[in-house]
């Protein structure tokens, strides 16, 4: 956990967590425990402060602002426990393609783009056609409601 960043919408400031691990790493392994066990997270884990954020351009137009959720630190602890769990599994049992780039540690974007490419390059050179749909989904989430908007002003 960055401790410079903000507190979640519990108030707990993710400086707690890191300065005290020693303290707490067995009662917050017992929470997550019983959050697995019976499949629920505690109520405050839930709840986020959303609060907009300028983008850039216009302040003035209420296109300009992205949602940036604060949610509960403890809650991003045991979700990132969680997720490299689940990706470390996963690659032990070789559930990854090559073609897997997303939440594959060492592959990003950067590494997926010159292996594209290389792969087009070698359709069109064998004749084969290549056709490419590109999806751009930041607008679908990049949104804010209009009255938490109107609030800022």
């Amino acid at each position: 956990m960055n401790g410079s960043k903000s507190a979640g919408a519990d108030g707990f400031h993710p400086r707690v967590p890191k300065e005290l691990s020693s303290a707490i790493n067995v009662p917050l392994q017992i929470i997550f425990s019983k959050s697995i066990m019976e499949g629920t997270l505690p109520e405050a884990w839930k709840d986020a402060s959303i609060t907009p954020t300028h983008k850039k351009g216009s302040r003035i137009s209420r296109g300009k602002y992205r949602p940036v959720s604060l949610t509960s630190v403890i809650g991003k602890i045991m979700e990132s426990i969680f997720r490299d769990k689940l990706v470390n599994h996963m690659m032990n049992v070789d559930l990854f393609c090559d073609a897997q780039h997303g939440f594959v540690p060492g592959c990003s974007r950067m590494t997926q783009l010159p292996i594209t490419l290389d792969r087009w390059t070698e359709l069109l050179d064998g004749g084969d056609p290549v056709d490419v749909i590109y999806f751009d989904f930041r607008k679908a989430f990049d949104t804010v409601l209009h009255r938490r908007l109107i609030k800022k002003f």
